[in-house]
C-alpha cells in the first residue's frame, strides 16, 4: 500500500522570480501534491517593513497559474497548523532561513513530533526578491 505524500511550502512569493519557481518545483518533486501557503499582507509587513509589493490576492493568482502548485492557502502564522491538518501534510518544505524566528522553531518541534518530514530547500544563488527591490530603487 503506497502512502500519498502531501507537501506544504509557505512563503511571501512577492515579485515571483526564478528562485521561487525552482523552489516550488523542487517542493512539488518531493511528493504527490503541493499545497502552497501564501503569507498575508499583514503578516509579511510585520516581518519585512515596506513589503509585500504585490498584493495578497495577486500573489495567490500567480501561484495558482503554476502547474506545479495544486492548492494555494493563506497563512498568517508559522504556528497555523490548519492547512497541515486539512491536507494531511506529510512533508514540510522550508527555505534555508526557516527557524530564524522563535515561532518557526516551535513549529519545527511540533512538526517533528507529528512525524512530518521537514526538508530544507536551497536558495537559488544570484536571485532574491530583496536584491530585485534594491536594484529597482537604485535604477
Amino acid at each position: 500500500m503506497s502512502t500519498r505524500e502531501v507537501v506544504y511550502f509557505t512563503g511571501v512569493w512577492d515579485l515571483l522570480h526564478t528562485g521561487h519557481v525552482r523552489a516550488l518545483q523542487a517542493a512539488r518533486a518531493l511528493g504527490d501534491c503541493l499545497v502552497v501557503g501564501v503569507n498575508t499582507d499583514a503578516f509579511t509587513a510585520s516581518r519585512k517593513p515596506g513589503r509585500p509589493i504585490i498584493p495578497f490576492a495577486q500573489r495567490c493568482e500567480v501561484l495558482r497559474a503554476l502547474g506545479c502548485v495544486d492548492y494555494v492557502v493563506p497563512t498568517d502564522s508559522s504556528l497555523n497548523f490548519d492547512p497541515i491538518d486539512s491536507f494531511e501534510v506529510t512533508i514540510r518544505a522550508v527555505g534555508p532561513g526557516y527557524g530564524a524566528y522563535p515561532e518557526q522553531r516551535q513549529a519545527l518541534v511540533e512538526m517533528l513530533q507529528r512525524g512530518i518530514r521537514v526538508v530544507y530547500l536551497p536558495r537559488t544563488a544570484g536571485v532574491s526578491t530583496s536584491e530585485i527591490v534594491e536594484r529597482v530603487k537604485d535604477a
